[in-house]
C-alpha cells in the first residue's frame, strides 16, 4: 500500500468455473492496472457459501500468473476462529482447523518469500455475526450479556482490530511473514 497511489475495492463476483475466475481476475487487474493483494473473506457463518473453498481455489489459480509476472504479491484469507463456535454452523469449526487452515499454510509452502505472503486471519466474535445469529435482539450488549450467560468469557471483537491485522498482512511491513493463522479474538 502506497501513502499517495494506493487504491482498494470491493467486488462481489460469482465464480463458477476458470472462465469466470479468469474473467473476476481481469477485471480486477483492469481497475487496478496491477493486483498486488487479494483478500479473501467467505465468512461462512454470515453467508454460508458451501463452494467457498473451490471458488477461492479458482481465483487463486487465476491471480497466480498475475503476482508470479510481477514477483510480488499478498493473499489474506479471513475466516471464522474457533472462539466464536457456540456461533458457528455445526461442523464449520472443525472444518476450518482441519482443513482451510492446513490448506492456506502448504499454499504458503509454494510461494517464494519474501516477496510473497499468504496468510490467515481467524476472526473472534464480531457485531456481524451477533446480529446475524440474533437479530431481533434489543440491542448488541443485550445479545451479548445473554450469550454470555450460556458462553461465559466470550468476548465481542471489534471490527478496527480485525482491519488492523489485515492491513499489516496486506502490507510491506509484513514482508517475510507467510504461511501464518492471526487470531483475532478477546479472551473473557
Amino acid at each position: 500500500m502506497h501513502a499517495n497511489y494506493g487504491r482498494a475495492a470491493q467486488i462481489d463476483i460469482s465464480v463458477h468455473d476458470s472462465k469466470s475466475a479468469f474473467e473476476a481476475v481481469s477485471r480486477m487487474a483492469e481497475l487496478f492496472g496491477r493486483i498486488d493483494v487479494v483478500i479473501d473473506a467467505k465468512m461462512r457463518s454470515l453467508s454460508p457459501d458451501k463452494n467457498a473453498s473451490r471458488t477461492s481455489q479458482l481465483l487463486l489459480e487465476q491471480v497466480t500468473p498475475f503476482f508470479r509476472s510481477k514477483k510480488r504479491g499478498r493473499i489474506v484469507f479471513i475466516r471464522e476462529d474457533q472462539s466464536a463456535g457456540p456461533l458457528l454452523p455445526d461442523g464449520l469449526t472443525s472444518e476450518l482447523a482441519e482443513t482451510f487452515f492446513p490448506w492456506s499454510h502448504s499454499l504458503s509452502q509454494n510461494w517464494p518469500a519474501p516477496n510473497f505472503g499468504v496468510n490467515s486471519v481467524a476472526v473472534g466474535l464480531t457485531e456481524d455475526l451477533l446480529l446475524k445469529k440474533f437479530p431481533h435482539g434489543k440491542s448488541i450488549r443485550a445479545s451479548l450479556e445473554n450469550l454470555q450467560k450460556e458462553h461465559p468469557g466470550l468476548q465481542m471483537v471489534d471490527s478496527h482490530e480485525v482491519t488492523s491485522v489485515v492491513l499489516f498482512l496486506a502490507s510491506v511491513a509484513s514482508s517475510g511473514l507467510t504461511g501464518q493463522t492471526l487470531r483475532v479474538k478477546r479472551a473473557g
